[in-house]
């Protein structure tokens, strides 16, 4: 019996699919360690700039791509060895969009009915896409968002942001 190889070298679309799995496999680590030992307040400035509003609608291009890093982390995260719950897809799918320059929006909610406790829901958002969080975020009052907003090659960040 032969033994192939994942990809072919020679085909760049096959390589880039099995970076991009391997690169959320990577963050959704990096992720789970971050909310694991680290206080929400150091890493929160990686996620990018608490704003009140969402940044700029992506281009088509861009929009395509988000949508490949909200696949690859949704079927990553059910792979890896630990639970990657909402705030760690969250976390890992924005930080890849980051290195991408693609404008998204990390959005942290609450939502409490009088007979259940408080629950907490993070997701993240490109546009109007929803690229993380199974469920409609219309049942969480929104109590941050985070938003990499960037203009050419720059991030927007401080003064220079909305």
């Amino acid at each position: 019996m032969e033994l192939r190889p994942m990809h072919n070298e020679r085909d760049p679309v096959r390589a880039r699919e099995a970076f991009i799995f391997q690169e959320a496999i990577l963050f959704l680590g990096l992720a789970r360690l971050m909310t694991a030992a680290m206080k929400f307040s150091w890493f929160s400035r990686m996620l990018g700039k608490q704003v009140s509003c969402e940044p700029k609608v992506p281009g088509k291009a861009q929009l395509e791509r988000a949508q490949e890093v909200a696949f690859a982390v949704a079927q990553m995260s059910r792979r890896v060895p630990w639970k990657a719950r909402c705030l760690v897809r969250a976390i890992a799918a924005q930080l890849m969009l980051g290195r991408r320059r693609i404008n998204s929006t990390l959005y942290l909610g609450v939502s409490r009915s009088n007979d259940k406790p408080l629950k907490a829901h993070a997701w993240v958002k490109c546009g109007d896409a929803f690229l993380t969080g199974e469920r409609p975020a219309m049942d969480y009052t929104v109590v941050a968002r985070f938003s990499n907003e960037f203009y050419g090659n720059r991030r927007i960040v401080g003064e220079d942001a909305g």
